[in-house]
C-alpha cells in the first residue's frame, strides 16, 4: 500500500512497470560499486540523525526498498508522507 501512496495512487497496472526490479536491492544498480551504493544510503540516513531524529534498521530497509518501489530521483529520497496526495477513491 505504501508504494501506491508514495506514487500518488496509480493503478497496479500503472505502477508495477515502474518498479525497478532488475536491481538487486542489497547490491545496488552497479555491482562493481557496492560501497558507493551503501555510502549514499547511509549518507541520507545520517542526515536524518543529524537533524535530531532517531534512526534504526527500519530506515536502512526503507531506503533499500524505496529505491525499487518509489518513483522519483534517488528512489524518492526527498518524498515525505505530507507529499502524499489524498486517494481519489
Amino acid at each position: 500500500m505504501t508504494t501506491l501512496a508514495a506514487n500518488n495512487f496509480p493503478s497496479l497496472e500503472q505502477v508495477v512497470p515502474s518498479w525497478n526490479s532488475t536491481v538487486n536491492l542489497f547490491v545496488g544498480p552497479d555491482v562493481s560499486d557496492v560501497n558507493a551504493y551503501y555510502a549514499s544510503i547511509f549518507e541520507t540516513i545520517g542526515e536524518k540523525a543529524q537533524q535530531g531524529f532517531n534512526v534504526s534498521i527500519s530506515d536502512v530497509l526503507g531506503r533499500l526498498f524505496s529505491l525499487e518501489f518509489v518513483q522519483g530521483p534517488n528512489g524518492g529520497v526527498a518524498k515525505t508522507f505530507s507529499d502524499i496526495q489524498v486517494s481519489p477513491i
